[in-house]
């Protein structure tokens, strides 16, 4: 598999005083514990990886998102939703599926399609402008209206 690359990444939670928490890298975990302090609790510690392939576009939609994703809260309770493969879930256990391009829980009926291939879940173009109006240029160049971005099937819906 000359040319790919695996991208690895490792996180843990680190909870707050107020009770929220924050994700944090291993490194950033394990620096945390060496100056001394004891609140760092860390009941999920998330590991994934993946290969990605020269020019993997889809990818960097993904990084470009992360941020977005990542302070998505649930709205039946308000807490951080934590993302899980292709779905996200808060620690009530409410569960939200992922959008295939992006990574960003859809948290609402009637803003994503779903591929008639997969089945996958994708936002559509207007709800990802409306969370992150400063990537104008790359929804607009990298997300499809017609064609799921996990399989490159059509939408049913």
């Amino acid at each position: 598999m000359r040319g790919y690359k695996l991208e690895a990444r490792i996180e843990a939670q680190q909870w707050c005083d107020n009770g929220a928490f924050a994700t944090i890298s291993i490194d950033s975990a394990i620096q945390f514990l060496g100056d001394g302090n004891d609140k760092f609790i860390s009941d999920a510690i998330y590991a994934s990886a993946h290969l990605v392939a020269p020019g993997d576009d889809h990818v960097a939609l993904r990084d470009h998102f992360e941020v977005i994703a990542r302070r998505q809260l649930c709205i039946f309770c308000d807490l951080p939703l934590i993302p899980h493969g292709n779905s996200s879930w808060c620690d009530k256990g409410h569960v939200f599926e992922n959008c295939a391009n992006t990574g960003v829980p859809v948290v609402a009926p009637n803003v994503s399609r779903t591929c008639g291939v997969c089945g996958l879940k994708c936002l559509k173009s207007e709800e990802l402008l409306s969370m992150a109006p400063q990537l104008k240029d790359i929804v607009e160049q990298d997300i499809s209206s017609e064609l799921c971005g996990g399989c490159g099937g059509k939408f049913t819906v």
